[in-house]
């Protein structure tokens, strides 16, 4: 039987996906800080109480959580977990806590979670839930832009010194989600007119995706072979991977 790790499976995209591979027939082993409890009733889903911002304890709880499952290798692990960190304002307004705990979340986390497991157990292949504002940078982002930005380059040295592990770095495009909403609204996005713009497009028909959808399309390409339209290691937007 197959195995996934996901960060993240309470809600949005983590959370859809989980139900998707579940429904596919997986063992699902996730972290987050509050447990799903439609998932939790599933016997096929293993949670742990584990919140990726305190990096300082984030590798050994992750370590002895995986000794308790037992659990040896992994088919995929999916980095889902992130924040955006606070409401779009000026770089200058967002103090070095802010920035540092978006940071720990977004990076510093997922070094660690790669780390742990990519040291002591087989990973097949390893999706980063990443996105086009770490590539397509806009005032107003510092945290979330910087992180994303700074996800892609840690992927791809990943990838080129771990050739046995096929990384996906997937740009996941306009989730209706709550980092989404927290991205778009907030008392200085005025100042920002593409953040604004895009706030506009998202209320347009058809141009936010629902998550169980998104997480559809990608077991699409994750079904047919992440290699076959991927590169290890190389930011890719699902939108243009997708067949309709």
């Amino acid at each position: 039987m197959k195995s996934v790790f996901i960060t993240g499976a309470s809600r949005g995209f983590g959370h859809a996906m989980a139900q998707k591979l579940l429904a596919e027939g997986f063992q699902v082993y996730s972290c987050s800080r509050t447990c799903p409890p439609d998932l939790n009733l599933h016997e096929r889903f293993h949670w742990a109480a584990i919140d990726l911002s305190l990096t300082e304890k984030l590798g050994q709880c992750l370590q002895t959580q995986l000794m308790q499952w037992g659990v040896r290798d992994f088919d995929l692990v999916v980095l889902n977990a992130g924040q955006f960190g606070p409401s779009p304002r000026p770089a200058l307004q967002v103090s070095l806590c802010e920035f540092t705990n978006v940071l720990d979340v977004n990076l510093i986390a997922n070094k660690i979670i790669l780390d742990c497991l990519l040291g002591q157990y087989q990973v097949r292949q390893c999706l980063f839930c990443a996105s086009i504002a770490g590539v397509r940078l806009r005032a107003g982002t510092l945290g979330y832009g910087v992180s994303k930005a700074a996800l892609n380059a840690l992927a791809l040295v990943y990838a080129k010194e771990h050739p046995e592990t096929f990384f996906a770095v997937l740009g996941l495009c306009n989730l209706q989600t709550n980092l989404l909403q927290n991205a778009l609204n907030g008392p200085h996005v005025e100042q920002f007119p593409e953040i604004v713009a895009l706030r506009d497009r998202a209320l347009t028909a058809n141009y936010v995706t629902h998550p169980v959808q998104r997480a559809e399309q990608v077991w699409q390409l994750y079904s047919e072979g992440f290699g076959k339209k991927l590169e290890s290691g190389v930011f890719s937007e699902v939108r243009n991977l997708i067949t309709h």
